[in-house]
Protein backbone atom coordinates (compact mmCIF):
# COMPACT_ATOMS: atom_id res chain seq x y z
CA UNK A 1 0.00 0.00 0.00
CA UNK A 2 0.70 3.29 -1.28
CA UNK A 3 -0.78 6.14 1.18
CA UNK A 4 1.84 9.27 0.40
CA UNK A 5 1.35 8.29 -2.92
CA UNK A 6 -1.97 7.78 -2.88
CA UNK A 7 -2.32 11.05 -1.63
CA UNK A 8 -0.72 12.90 -4.51
CA UNK A 9 -2.80 15.17 -7.11
CA UNK A 10 -2.90 16.53 -11.31
CA UNK A 11 -5.38 18.14 -13.17
CA UNK A 12 -7.02 16.93 -16.09
CA UNK A 13 -9.07 19.14 -18.07
CA UNK A 14 -12.85 18.66 -16.75
CA UNK A 15 -14.91 15.98 -18.24
CA UNK A 16 -15.23 11.77 -17.44
CA UNK A 17 -12.18 10.91 -15.54
CA UNK A 18 -13.26 7.53 -13.86
CA UNK A 19 -11.32 5.69 -11.52
CA UNK A 20 -8.73 3.61 -12.85
CA UNK A 21 -7.99 5.91 -15.87
CA UNK A 22 -4.06 6.52 -16.18
CA UNK A 23 -2.78 9.10 -17.06
CA UNK A 24 0.65 10.35 -18.76
CA UNK A 25 3.77 9.78 -16.79
CA UNK A 26 5.01 13.47 -18.03
CA UNK A 27 2.08 15.31 -16.09
CA UNK A 28 2.86 16.41 -12.60
CA UNK A 29 1.82 15.18 -9.66
CA UNK A 30 2.76 17.14 -6.18
CA UNK A 31 1.68 16.06 -2.66
CA UNK A 32 0.12 19.99 -2.23
CA UNK A 33 -2.00 21.00 -5.02
CA UNK A 34 -1.39 24.23 -4.68
CA UNK A 35 2.40 23.50 -5.65
CA UNK A 36 0.79 22.43 -8.91
CA UNK A 37 2.36 24.78 -12.25
CA UNK A 38 -1.13 26.46 -12.64
CA UNK A 39 0.07 28.56 -15.66
CA UNK A 40 0.87 25.51 -17.81
CA UNK A 41 -2.28 23.97 -17.39
CA UNK A 42 -5.65 24.20 -19.97
CA UNK A 43 -9.38 24.70 -18.59
CA UNK A 44 -11.94 23.91 -21.05
CA UNK A 45 -13.88 27.00 -22.54
CA UNK A 46 -10.76 29.22 -22.42
CA UNK A 47 -8.44 29.81 -25.44
CA UNK A 48 -4.82 28.49 -24.52
CA UNK A 49 -3.04 28.27 -21.29
CA UNK A 50 -3.14 31.54 -19.76
CA UNK A 51 -5.98 30.88 -17.11
CA UNK A 52 -5.82 34.00 -14.62
CA UNK A 53 -6.96 33.62 -11.03
CA UNK A 54 -9.95 35.18 -11.19
CA UNK A 55 -11.53 31.96 -13.72
CA UNK A 56 -10.56 29.57 -10.86
CA UNK A 57 -12.15 32.44 -8.37
CA UNK A 58 -15.73 33.47 -9.76
CA UNK A 59 -16.14 29.53 -10.94
CA UNK A 60 -15.97 29.75 -14.25
CA UNK A 61 -12.87 27.64 -14.61
CA UNK A 62 -13.91 23.93 -15.02
CA UNK A 63 -11.05 21.88 -14.32
CA UNK A 64 -10.81 18.89 -12.20
CA UNK A 65 -8.29 18.56 -9.65
CA UNK A 66 -7.65 14.15 -9.24
CA UNK A 67 -6.21 12.27 -6.38
CA UNK A 68 -3.47 9.53 -8.12
CA UNK A 69 -1.44 6.66 -7.65
CA UNK A 70 2.02 6.74 -8.75
CA UNK A 71 1.83 3.28 -11.47
CA UNK A 72 5.70 4.11 -12.24
CA UNK A 73 6.19 4.66 -16.03
CA UNK A 74 2.78 3.29 -16.38
CA UNK A 75 2.33 6.68 -15.33
CA UNK A 76 -0.49 7.90 -12.91
CA UNK A 77 -3.89 5.93 -11.77
CA UNK A 78 -6.69 7.67 -10.98
CA UNK A 79 -8.54 7.33 -7.51
CA UNK A 80 -11.08 10.31 -8.11
CA UNK A 81 -11.56 13.77 -7.68
CA UNK A 82 -10.25 16.06 -4.93
CA UNK A 83 -11.84 19.73 -4.57
CA UNK A 84 -10.92 22.32 -7.22
CA UNK A 85 -9.99 24.62 -4.38
CA UNK A 86 -7.57 22.42 -2.97
CA UNK A 87 -5.24 25.14 -5.56
CA UNK A 88 -5.33 28.17 -3.18
CA UNK A 89 -4.34 26.49 -0.52
CA UNK A 90 -5.08 26.33 3.38
CA UNK A 91 -6.88 29.44 3.27
CA UNK A 92 -8.84 28.56 -0.07
CA UNK A 93 -12.13 29.09 2.19
CA UNK A 94 -11.64 32.81 2.84
CA UNK A 95 -9.98 33.27 -0.45
CA UNK A 96 -13.13 32.13 -2.22
CA UNK A 97 -15.69 33.59 0.47
CA UNK A 98 -13.11 36.93 0.02
CA UNK A 99 -13.82 36.99 -3.86
CA UNK A 100 -17.44 36.51 -3.76
CA UNK A 101 -17.92 40.04 -1.32
CA UNK A 102 -15.55 42.02 -3.73
CA UNK A 103 -17.04 41.09 -6.84
CA UNK A 104 -20.27 42.17 -5.34
CA UNK A 105 -19.27 45.30 -3.67
CA UNK A 106 -15.93 46.19 -4.73
CA UNK A 107 -16.23 47.34 -8.82
CA UNK A 108 -13.70 49.76 -9.02
CA UNK A 109 -16.40 52.75 -8.20
CA UNK A 110 -16.29 54.74 -5.25
CA UNK A 111 -19.38 55.58 -5.12
CA UNK A 112 -20.76 52.62 -5.50
CA UNK A 113 -21.49 51.77 -1.60
CA UNK A 114 -19.55 53.27 1.61
CA UNK A 115 -18.09 50.33 1.70
CA UNK A 116 -16.11 50.71 -1.70
CA UNK A 117 -15.86 54.38 -0.42
CA UNK A 118 -13.79 53.18 2.36
CA UNK A 119 -12.14 50.72 1.06
CA UNK A 120 -10.83 52.90 -2.05
CA UNK A 121 -9.59 55.25 -0.13
CA UNK A 122 -7.12 53.28 1.85
CA UNK A 123 -6.35 51.87 -1.26
CA UNK A 124 -5.59 54.82 -2.88
CA UNK A 125 -3.71 56.38 -0.37
CA UNK A 126 -1.38 53.11 0.20
CA UNK A 127 -0.75 52.02 -3.37
CA UNK A 128 2.67 52.04 -3.37
CA UNK A 129 3.18 50.51 0.35
CA UNK A 130 0.71 47.90 -1.56
CA UNK A 131 2.78 47.15 -4.46
CA UNK A 132 5.93 46.34 -2.80
CA UNK A 133 4.07 44.09 -0.07
CA UNK A 134 2.50 42.43 -2.76
CA UNK A 135 5.99 41.64 -4.33
CA UNK A 136 6.49 40.38 -0.51
CA UNK A 137 3.40 37.87 -1.26
CA UNK A 138 3.87 36.60 -4.05
CA UNK A 139 7.80 35.89 -3.32
CA UNK A 140 6.53 33.69 -0.48
CA UNK A 141 4.47 31.55 -2.10
CA UNK A 142 6.83 31.53 -5.34
CA UNK A 143 9.13 29.82 -2.64
CA UNK A 144 6.81 27.61 -0.97
CA UNK A 145 6.22 26.35 -5.04
CA UNK A 146 2.81 27.99 -5.52
CA UNK A 147 2.80 29.50 -9.21
CA UNK A 148 3.43 33.67 -8.22
CA UNK A 149 2.37 34.50 -12.41
CA UNK A 150 -1.28 33.11 -11.88
CA UNK A 151 -1.56 34.52 -8.03
CA UNK A 152 -0.57 37.84 -9.52
CA UNK A 153 -3.48 37.95 -11.74
CA UNK A 154 -5.63 37.56 -8.78
CA UNK A 155 -5.29 41.36 -8.16
CA UNK A 156 -7.47 43.82 -10.34
CA UNK A 157 -7.74 47.23 -10.85
CA UNK A 158 -10.81 46.97 -8.36
CA UNK A 159 -9.23 44.32 -6.14
CA UNK A 160 -6.93 41.51 -5.60
CA UNK A 161 -4.16 42.32 -2.79
CA UNK A 162 -6.02 40.78 0.12
CA UNK A 163 -6.91 37.56 -1.82
CA UNK A 164 -3.60 37.14 -2.38
CA UNK A 165 -2.26 38.40 1.18
CA UNK A 166 -4.79 35.51 2.56
CA UNK A 167 -3.45 32.91 0.39
CA UNK A 168 -0.34 33.66 1.49
CA UNK A 169 -0.57 34.04 5.10
CA UNK A 170 0.33 31.08 6.66
CA UNK A 171 3.32 31.83 5.11
CA UNK A 172 4.21 34.57 6.94
CA UNK A 173 8.12 35.02 7.79
CA UNK A 174 8.97 32.16 5.40
CA UNK A 175 11.05 35.11 3.31
CA UNK A 176 12.61 38.25 4.37
CA UNK A 177 10.06 40.70 3.62
CA UNK A 178 6.76 39.27 3.86
CA UNK A 179 5.98 40.11 7.29
CA UNK A 180 2.73 40.74 9.59
CA UNK A 181 3.54 43.99 8.83
CA UNK A 182 2.93 43.61 5.13
CA UNK A 183 -0.11 41.29 5.35
CA UNK A 184 -1.90 44.39 7.54
CA UNK A 185 -0.39 46.68 4.41
CA UNK A 186 -2.40 44.49 1.86
CA UNK A 187 -5.40 43.84 3.93
CA UNK A 188 -5.74 47.63 5.56
CA UNK A 189 -8.71 48.60 2.73
CA UNK A 190 -10.62 45.51 3.51
CA UNK A 191 -10.99 46.44 7.06
CA UNK A 192 -11.68 49.74 6.43
CA UNK A 193 -14.23 48.53 4.45
CA UNK A 194 -15.60 45.68 6.06
CA UNK A 195 -13.80 45.13 9.33
CA UNK A 196 -12.29 42.19 10.51
CA UNK A 197 -14.95 40.10 10.80
CA UNK A 198 -18.03 42.26 9.21
CA UNK A 199 -20.89 40.37 8.95
CA UNK A 200 -21.19 39.31 5.06
CA UNK A 201 -17.76 39.23 4.51
CA UNK A 202 -14.56 36.87 4.86
CA UNK A 203 -12.78 37.85 7.64
CA UNK A 204 -9.40 39.01 7.36
CA UNK A 205 -7.59 37.91 10.15
CA UNK A 206 -4.53 40.74 11.68
CA UNK A 207 -2.68 38.26 13.88
CA UNK A 208 -0.39 35.29 11.71
CA UNK A 209 -0.22 31.91 13.36
CA UNK A 210 2.05 31.19 15.24
CA UNK A 211 3.21 28.02 12.71
CA UNK A 212 4.43 29.16 9.40
CA UNK A 213 5.28 25.67 8.58
CA UNK A 214 8.55 25.62 9.08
Amino acid sequence: MYVTLADRHTLAASGPVEPGTMLGAHLTAVTDPRRLPIERLVFEHHYGNRVEARYLLDGTATARLLQVRDRGTDGWEVIGDAPLAGLLGPQADEVLAAARTARAQLRGDTDASPEAARYYAVANATGDAMDACLNAALAALQAAGADAWWWSTAVTCAYGHELVAIAARDLIGTVPDWTQAAYDVLTAPWRAAFGADASGAAPVHQTAPADHGG
